[in-house]
């Protein structure tokens, strides 16, 4: 059994000179460790913010929800070559950690890779009190499923980031627990425990360590071992508690109900400004045009950031004029009547994406008159101002998020124009007659997007009070998920190598981009989807596409998006998603649907972007059966299964 841990401080000095004598050796205790101001010490000053995150960096703050805030100081503090800061709680303050967070963590060595549970095993082998890696609620003693990554693009084996993958959203306000066993190196020989966790671990008394001792002892230690794990078994553990969803909602619920009570004052206004009819070809018509939206920025340009009251919520600044493209299949040109689809585009792409092939073929495969805006944020326009915060001060990144913020007050107006002012314009019915009727149905809006228009597209469906359905493809959730397996994440780390050159270092700083993004992450927001629906939504649905192998948005962004989402995979299925439900189509509701072009399992193992493409990422939604089902779903709200049992085009 460990010792009691003995104090030397005033309690003990103020013992009779009997009992002083007696914990002379006690009180003698290692060396200190001479940590610089603002280290985390479990590593012992290897390194000063890992293991991130942990209540180590939680500090009382009464402004904040959950009355604390999470802080960097001093050596913890990420700084760039030229020392400038790489924080990014510089610029949004986080409440706690991340419910859709990923765990850094270093050791000595490198832990041997057979010994960790990896991508594509079995993940509730990572449930097993014999894991070597255990993540605890300590709420409800639950172990959760995860798995581990070992970065394979270290400098060396000593700064090789070890990253945990929870499989699904953490619960809001809730204390976890991360313990690591004594394993052993790739060499088979044992890695040395960090010497500040050895010291709590065998309650080894130091005055560094003294602030910790006794929590350890009360909260940390006693969850491991109720889990299953014996003290002297431990290499490392840690906790840390995570956010409120008040401090993330905030900013999108006030936008959210400023734009819709400035919607009921100020109908759409909208003007059609250019009009391209096509003789042949998929394209019957393309429109181009802008509608007034309630702007909340100091600026529409890629610069612009959020006007803010006195308490910090997003206040009306004007109102912005924004371009739209509305796209007309020729499919209609003689007759029927169109579906109307806000459709959102890719990475850093543009509302003219919407001219693509494969969008164009699909439109007129399915009768669908397409209407997109710019993801203000994800746009090409905003490559410039990413670019420049990732060589010059990176703790300004995610301000781009500001602007995603103000892309949704853009999406719901355009919501509100589709079936108002625009379905009455002549330029949009068949004959651009003002007497024609519209050519598409206004009562059925529905939402496709793509990529980043299926990530940002699924924050927009827990927001939008009007649009039933969604379609959502080749996307995911959890920004920490995806980044180390994204291939366009390669040339912005390119950009962030400029300034934090060390992969360890980037791991650090992808760890705490979580906290700042899940203001707009669809992950975040999937409760508000169909769990607990926004005031004033009316109900919908998400139908979900992905493909094994997708090089440019992974597939472990699809799986956590959907087990946030509590949606079941259609049967048949090429492989099994942890956490997920099965069903068997025909059914009403939502569901994921799994599509298997042959690439081989392993090309996800290793989270590394620069790794080779495919051209999965595109060819899902080119797919005649994923085209079959996306009507369907569209026209009945029912999710198919048009192929021949499991969807394995390859």
């Amino acid at each position: 059994m460990p010792r009691t841990p003995v104090r030397c401080g005033a309690e003990s000095r103020a013992h009779a000179h009997a009992a002083l004598l007696a914990l002379a050796f006690a009180c003698a205790g290692p060396e200190p460790l001479e940590l610089p101001d603002g280290c985390q010490p479990l590593l012992a000053g290897a390194d000063c913010m890992l293991p991130y995150p942990s209540d180590a960096f939680l500090v009382a703050d009464p402004t904040m929800p959950s009355g604390r805030r999470v802080e960097l100081t001093g050596a913890a503090k990420m700084l760039t070559l030229e020392q400038k800061s790489a924080d990014l709680h510089d610029d949004f303050a986080s409440d706690g950690y991340s419910t859709n967070a990923i765990i850094v963590l270093r050791l000595p060595k490198p832990p041997k890779r057979t010994s960790l549970v990896q991508f594509l095993d079995d993940p509730a082998l990572s449930m097993s009190p014999t894991s070597s890696t255990l993540l605890i609620n300590t709420s409800t003693g639950e172990r959760l499923a995860h798995f581990v990554d070992l970065d394979p693009r270290a400098d060396t084996d000593e700064r090789r980031a070890v990253v945990i993958h929870p499989l699904g959203p953490l619960a809001e306000r809730t204390r976890y627990v991360v313990a690591v066993r004594t394993i052993s190196a790739e060499d088979g020989s044992p890695i040395e425990t960090p010497e500040g966790f050895r010291r709590l671990r065998d309650a080894d008394p130091s005055s560094d360590l003294d602030d910790l001792f006794d929590r350890y002892e009360s909260d940390v230690f006693p969850v491991v071992e109720a889990a299953g794990v014996a003290r002297q078994d431990l290499a490392l553990a840690f906790d840390f508690t995570t956010q409120s969803r008040a401090r993330q909602e905030t900013d999108l619920l006030t936008i959210r109900a400023a734009t819709l009570a400035w919607l009921t004052e100020h109908p759409p206004v909208v003007s059609i400004n250019h009009v391209t009819h096509f003789d042949d070809g998929p394209v019957l018509r393309v429109l181009e045009g802008t509608f007034r939206a309630p702007l909340f920025l100091d600026s529409d340009s890629p610069e612009g950031r959020m006007v803010r009251d006195t308490n910090g919520l997003p206040v009306l600044s004007g109102e912005v004029d924004v371009p739209f493209r509305a796209q007309i299949p020729a499919s209609l040109r003689r007759e029927g009547v169109g579906r109307a689809v806000l459709y959102g585009h890719g990475f850093f792409g543009l509302r003219i994406d919407v001219d693509a092939d494969r969008i164009r073929t699909l439109s007129n495969d399915l009768g669908l008159v397409n209407f997109s805006i710019d993801w203000w944020g994800f746009s090409k326009d905003d490559v410039f101002v990413v670019v420049d915060a990732l060589v010059a001060h990176p703790s300004t990144l995610f301000s781009l998020v500001d602007r995603l913020e103000q892309a949704m007050a853009n999406w719901l107006v355009l919501a509100a124009a589709v079936p108002g002012p625009l379905a009455r314009h002549p330029a949009l019915s068949r004959t651009s007659s003002a007497a024609d009727s519209p050519i598409y149905d206004p009562d059925r809006l529905t939402y496709v997007g793509a990529s980043a228009g299926h990530i940002l597209g699924g924050t927009l469906a827990a927001l939008s009070p009007t649009v039933p359905r969604f379609v959502l493809n080749s996307g995911g959730g959890g920004l920490g998920q995806l980044m180390f397996r994204a291939r366009p994440f390669a040339s912005l780390v390119e950009f962030l190598s400029t300034s934090l050159p060390d992969p360890l270092d980037q791991q650090k700083y992808v760890a705490v981009a979580p906290e700042v993004f899940d203001r707009v992450d669809p992950a975040f927001w999937a409760p508000r989807v169909e769990d607990s629906p926004l005031e004033g939504n009316i109900p919908r649905r998400i139908l979900m596409q992905t493909g094994l192998g997708d090089a440019q948005v992974p597939m472990v962004g699809a799986f956590f998006h959907a087990n946030a989402l509590r949606i079941p995979l259609v049967e048949p299925s090429p492989r099994p998603v942890y956490g997920l439900s099965t069903k068997s189509p025909p059914f009403e509701g939502s569901g994921l649907t799994i599509f298997d072009f042959g690439i081989d399992p392993k090309f996800d193992l290793d989270p590394d972007p620069t790794r080779p493409g495919n051209d999965v990422h595109d060819a899902v939604l080119q797919q005649p059966a994923a085209k079959e089902q996306i009507r369907a779903f569209l026209e009945s709200g029912v999710i198919t299964q048009p192929c021949d049992g499991a969807c394995d085009p390859g």
